[in-house]
């Protein structure tokens, strides 16, 4: 795709092993290394939206748990390709544990201002929930991505432990069991989170 970067550019990309899987590690990283050339100055990109998500039926209680890798390596993901002011957009599917929370204090390290908003067009019985992300602090420090990934590494560990090697996700309710004996159920430490007043 040729483009003016300066009108922007829209090129979907299936970067590492080809599935277009965000929460491969390699897969981000490759991302990464095809997004930032293609910006102007190589900066990374004014807005930038995560969307991922799979079909739930029965299992939507579930979500937030299951889908905690995905969530994770969306806003990695996001924090390494979005320039200094821009913004970030985080679908979610509910953020009531400890694991939710220390993402969005980390997420407030590197924006200017962070909100949970359900937009009226959501269905109001479900749990799905936008993370918004406003004007990307300048400096573009890879620790809290780099920080991130090494927690996806080691969930990815955990899962394919419990599926015996095997190149396939456990269950979400198998997820869930691993969660609660996990040792990455937070991302810091909880008191530090319930101090945070501007958080709560």
């Amino acid at each position: 795709a040729h483009a003016n970067p300066a009108h922007g550019v829209f090129v979907p990309l299936y970067e590492g092993d080809g599935t277009g899987d965000v929460t491969g590690t390699d897969n981000v990283r490759a991302f990464f290394q095809k997004v930032m050339p293609l910006t102007l100055g190589g900066q990374g990109v004014h807005l930038c939206v995560a969307d991922g998500g799979r079909r739930w039926g029965a299992d939507e209680a579930r979500q937030e748990v299951a889908t905690r890798r995905l969530l994770l390596c969306q806003a990695a993901c996001g924090l390494l390709v979005t320039r200094p002011g821009g913004r970030l957009v985080l679908k979610c599917f509910g953020l009531a544990s400890r694991f939710s929370a220390g993402l969005i204090a980390l997420l407030r390290t590197e924006f200017d201002h962070v909100a949970v908003v359900k937009p009226l067009t959501s269905r109001p019985a479900s749990s799905e929930r936008f993370v918004l992300c406003v004007n990307r602090r300048g400096g573009g420090s890879q620790v809290v991505p780099k920080f991130l990934l090494d927690i996806n590494e080691k969930l990815g560990r955990q899962e394919r432990q419990a599926a015996g090697g095997a190149c396939i996700a456990p269950s979400a309710e198998r997820v869930e069991q691993l969660n609660d004996a996990a040792e990455c159920d937070e991302l810091l430490p909880w008191p530090a989170l319930a101090a945070d007043t501007a958080l709560i």
